[in-house]
């Protein structure tokens, strides 16, 4: 791969975020997710993009020049809503009311059924691929290791293991319970958490096995990103936000193979796309990934890298050939036809220079695997 200028110049950003601690299987996350501590991790994120792009985005910038757009779950609006509040505050020509710090923002949203950030739960097709691949033989295999583990959980928390992926129904709770800095429950020691994650990171990386299962859960979001980074510049949209879940960040993250990614994708993350504009007047993408800290680890966010090489930055021809086998193609397209009848809800926009993933700790995927 060719060597990248040394400085660059950000043209756009798209995010891609995960929402705040909720689980839309029962009361407990609910009650959570609206705890100050969930709503600050969100309005955070918000304040974080707001210092590091201060130059990007100027001293007063419009609310035209950012697109928001969550799923049509709650939770996603809500924490697309805080993350907005706290990159937005109000200015002098956007200050409305002299005691509330808030602007307004439209925040899109299209129904579930034809959502590109919902391909893994609504796409028959997907589901069927997904199935294929929980029952066969060598992905059962995988799980022969964790025998010794199975009967312990069975033991200590009453809940049976017929299948491989059952605990990671309860480490969902057990990582948002860690998120708010509450203890563990007794049986589950250090060794036994990393174990669940482990597991957790099979249902992730099931996710993405083939080809086909990458075009169809990630390929239709980052297909868009990239007509937001390939139009014309007209200076209008700065900023994309996404406000999804967790199996869209951790199937871009599966899909995308960085060799610094998090195993799982926390409460609060986000991975952010970044079009920069180098010395040789060439385009060049740089993906960022903010792990959404902890009660005992202050956020951080740094930048990803792919393949054998330390760059960061990658021209952008280079870029979608890292990407081919992501992207759909007419195959893929077929297996998906309500998410290609219509342009995308982003289509109308004429500009952009970069976008944000945001995605929380939902368990729309996990509540209905057969895995």
């Amino acid at each position: 791969m060719a060597s990248a200028p040394d400085e660059f110049r950000v043209e756009q950003v798209q995010f891609v975020s995960r929402n705040n601690n909720h689980n839309n299987d029962d009361d407990i996350e609910r009650i959570i997710f609206f705890f100050s501590i969930g709503m600050r991790r969100m309005y955070r994120l918000g304040q974080m993009l707001r210092k590091r792009y201060a130059d990007f985005l100027g001293a007063d910038p419009e609310t035209g020049e950012f697109y928001a757009r969550s799923t049509e779950s709650e939770r996603t609006r809500v924490s697309l809503q805080l993350v907005l509040a706290g990159l937005i505050p109000p200015r002098q020509k956007t200050r409305w009311h002299d005691e509330l710090d808030w602007v307004p923002m439209p925040v899109h949203y299209v129904h579930h059924s034809t959502d590109i950030l919902m391909t893994v739960v609504q796409e028959a097709n997907y589901r069927k691929l997904l199935r294929e691949v929980f029952e066969s033989a060598d992905f059962r295999k995988q799980f022969d290791k964790y025998k010794d583990f199975y009967a312990r959980y069975t033991e200590a928390t009453h809940m049976t293991c017929r299948r491989p992926l059952s605990p990671i129904l309860i480490t969902s709770n057990l990582k948002c319970a860690q998120a708010l800095g509450l203890p563990r429950p007794d049986w589950c020691s250090d060794e036994d958490f990393a174990t669940l994650e482990e597991i957790m990171g099979k249902y992730y990386d099931s996710m993405v096995t083939t080809d086909t299962m990458k075009k169809l859960s990630t390929g239709p979001f980052l297909e868009e990103a990239l007509k937001n980074i390939q139009r014309p510049e007209d200076g209008r949209v700065k900023m994309y936000l996404y406000s999804a879940h967790e199996f869209n960040l951790g199937c871009f993250l599966r899909a995308h193979r960085p060799t610094n990614g998090p195993m799982l994708p926390e409460f609060g993350s986000c991975i952010a796309i970044e079009k920069l504009r180098g010395k040789d007047d060439r385009v060049y993408i740089r993906i960022l990934y903010w792990d959404g800290g902890s009660p005992a680890e202050p956020e951080q966010m740094y930048p990803l890298k792919f393949g054998d090489s330390d760059r960061t930055e990658h021209r952008l021809e280079d870029y979608l050939e890292m990407v081919r086998d992501i992207l759909p193609d007419e195959k893929s397209k077929e297996l998906m036809p309500k998410y290609y009848q219509k342009q995308s809800a982003s289509d109308t926009d004429n500009s952009t220079d970069f976008a944000i993933l945001i995605a929380g700790p939902d368990l729309l995927a996990v509540k209905n695997y057969d895995g």
